[in-house]
């Protein structure tokens, strides 16, 4: 989520930006540089573009342990909740959550192994993305 990327992605004619930054990031990174992105991106050619913030899965941790999720995990999703709020309490109505419980859904989330991991995870956050964009349209 470095400005550096955001430069790049600001020249996409895209029609929607999905920010899947939680794998390799600490919440503290996500605290700084998750509103700057959107920011830039806003104020680079994508006033209105959709931009979808995901959560990393609940699944990580069991892999490792049978604990639950983790500290890291927990402030992850605090620093990007509060990204996501701090930006639509600022009036950006097209900024979405798509929070780590939902991404699977009802599908068994401890049957998704390495090398399928990123094939639901896509899969899902568009699907979550599809609800959301139905739900605002109504």
């Amino acid at each position: 989520m470095e400005i550096s990327v955001a430069v790049h992605l600001a020249k996409l004619n895209a029609s929607l930006f999905i920010i899947d930054c939680d794998w390799n990031m600490a919440g503290t990174q996500i605290a700084e540089r998750a509103v700057p992105l959107a920011q830039y991106l806003r104020t680079h050619g994508h006033p209105d573009t959709p931009i979808v913030f995901a959560e990393g899965s609940d699944w990580p941790a069991h892999w490792i342990s049978n604990a639950s999720l983790g500290a890291g995990v927990a402030a992850k999703r605090a620093a990007l909740e509060a990204a996501v709020s701090n930006l639509t309490h600022g009036g950006d109505t097209n900024i979405h959550l798509v929070q780590g419980h939902q991404l699977y859904g009802d599908a068994d989330a401890d049957a998704a192994t390495y090398n399928n991991v990123y094939s639901p995870l896509l899969l899902s956050i568009v699907r979550c993305v599809k609800l959301r964009v139905l739900a605002n349209q109504r």
